[in-house]
């Protein structure tokens, strides 16, 4: 579980944005990612849930490409990998 508090996204510690999208507050948030492995002789099997409360959030906010504005989060995605050493 990742928890990040409220921060500021400019040097000037604006509390209003502005209608650019540049300038302002960027709002707490949590992330939970849950994973486990297994392994069996020479297999090994991992899988995992990044996002699992499918938070939606955003990390910074762009200037350029493809803003002005923020970048927003992924959804909740799933992954499955399978190993086999040799």
């Amino acid at each position: 579980m990742t928890s990040i508090g409220e921060q500021f996204s400019d040097a000037s510690n604006a509390n209003e944005g502005t209608l650019s999208g540049v300038i302002g507050k960027i709002p707490k948030y949590q992330i939970i990612d849950l994973s486990a492995n297994y392994q069996f002789r020479k297999f090994k099997i991992e899988t995992g849930i990044n996002n699992l409360a499918n938070e939606i959030y955003f990390t910074r906010r762009a200037t350029g490409y493809p803003g002005p504005g923020i970048i927003p989060s992924p959804p909740r995605n799933y992954y499955v990998t399978i190993q086999y050493s040799l």
